[in-house]
């Protein structure tokens, strides 16, 4: 259960990177900002995801599935 459950957070984990990394190559800046590590995760956990309204509707979909924070 234990390996199980590492796998899982470990895909969930991959999964949220390869959306952070579209998210720079579709807006050309990360999703969020911050000076400090601290601020960042404050920021990840509480800010609202900004997505531009230019992109195609199955590619908002997309990131906002990825960079979901569970």
């Amino acid at each position: 259960y234990r390996r199980q459950r590492q796998m899982c957070i470990r895909d969930r984990c991959d999964i949220w990177a390869l959306g952070f990394i579209f998210y720079e190559l579709t807006h050309g800046m990360t999703p969020w900002i911050a000076n400090t590590e601290f601020e960042l995760v404050r920021n990840i956990e509480n800010k609202p995801l900004k997505i531009n309204n230019n992109l195609q509707p199955n590619t908002k979909d997309f990131l906002q599935k990825c960079l979901e924070v569970r």
